[in-house]
């Protein structure tokens, strides 16, 4: 991989040239490399990169980047950052999102079928009372009883 690059934190901001990627480290060429155990910034496109030298000899150096990266975000140009930590937060928040959704859909669901059990329940109560009145009227017919005629109720 070759990327343009400014390097910082080590004299003069310069340019640089990424010649390797891992997702902890990189290998980078420059003029007036930094020494080993000095920290510097990497900046690739939109994205700082920050680590410690590990090795360094007369134009290139090697070192280990604080937070893991992505090597495919960094190589594609992703501004959206290629550390694993904020590639992961961002994961998180749209699943929290999408469970946020479901949950309200789960609720929508249960007020729908609440709602259906009370109308079922009030169609059987209507349905058994009109049977009951049906055989109450049949049981004093039988027993010799008057009937009484009740209004039916309009519908």
């Amino acid at each position: 991989m070759l990327a343009r690059a400014r390097l910082r934190g080590s004299g003069p901001e310069r340019d640089a040239c990424v010649v390797n990627v891992s997702s902890r480290g990189l290998a980078v060429t420059a003029d007036n490399p930094p020494r080993r155990g000095e920290i510097v910034e990497v900046v690739v496109g939109d994205n700082r990169l920050v680590g410690e030298v590990k090795w360094s000899d007369v134009r290139r150096f090697g070192m280990i980047l604080r937070e893991r990266i992505s090597v495919i975000s960094l190589i594609s140009g992703d501004s959206a950052g290629v550390t694993l930590k904020r590639k992961e937060a961002l994961r998180r928040e749209k699943a929290r999102a999408a469970a946020d959704r479901s949950s309200i859909a789960r609720k929508f669901q249960f007020v729908v079928f609440a709602a259906a059990g009370a109308v079922a329940t009030i169609v059987a109560a209507e349905f058994v009372s009109d049977g009951l009145q049906s055989l109450n009227k049949a049981k004093a017919a039988m027993a010799g009883q008057p009937v009484v005629q009740v209004k039916s109720r309009s519908r």
